[in-house]
C-alpha cells in the first residue's frame, strides 16, 4: 500500500477490514487502537485465503508467523525434554491457522516433532494428548 513492496492482495484485505483507504490512516488506526489484536485476527481468514491462492506477501506473512511458533516450540521442547531422541516427541496443531493445509504442510517439512492436527477445541486436544501419556 505504501508503494515500496511488490503489489499484493494484502492491501485490499486490510482496506476492506478497516474501512480505511490510505496507508497512513490504517497505520494510525492500528497504532492508536486500544485493542488492535481482535481486529488484526479478524483478517486472518482472508490472509490465509490469499496465501493459499499464491499471493507471495500473504504466503510469507503466514509462513513466517507459523515458523516462529515452531521455532519457539523446538526451544521449549529442548529445555523440557533435553534427552528425548529426535522424532519421539509429538506436537498438536490447533486452530484454523496452524491446521490450514498450507501451514501444516510447511511446518511438517521442517518440524522435528510428529505433528498432529487437533480438531477439537484447544483445551480438549491438550486434555486428550495428556490422557495418552
Amino acid at each position: 500500500m505504501q508503494g515500496w513492496g511488490a503489489p499484493s492482495g494484502l492491501g485490499e484485505v486490510v482496506r476492506a477490514g478497516t474501512g480505511l483507504t490510505g496507508a497512513d490512516a490504517i497505520l494510525r488506526h492500528f497504532y492508536t487502537s486500544p485493542a488492535p489484536n481482535p481486529e488484526i485476527a479478524a483478517l486472518a481468514p482472508a490472509v490465509l485465503s490469499l496465501a493459499a491462492k499464491g499471493d507471495p506477501a500473504a504466503r510469507a506473512l503466514v509462513l513466517d508467523s507459523a515458523s516462529g511458533l515452531l521455532d519457539l516450540a523446538v526451544q521449549v521442547a529442548g529445555k523440557l525434554f533435553p534427552n528425548a531422541p529426535a522424532g519421539t516427541l509429538r506436537a498438536g496443531l490447533s486452530g484454523p491457522i496452524l491446521t490450514h493445509p498450507l501451514v501444516a504442510q510447511a511446518l511438517a517439512a521442517r518440524s522435528p516433532f510428529a505433528l498432529m492436527p487437533i480438531g477439537d477445541p484447544p483445551i480438549e486436544g491438550v486434555r486428550r494428548m495428556l490422557a495418552r501419556l
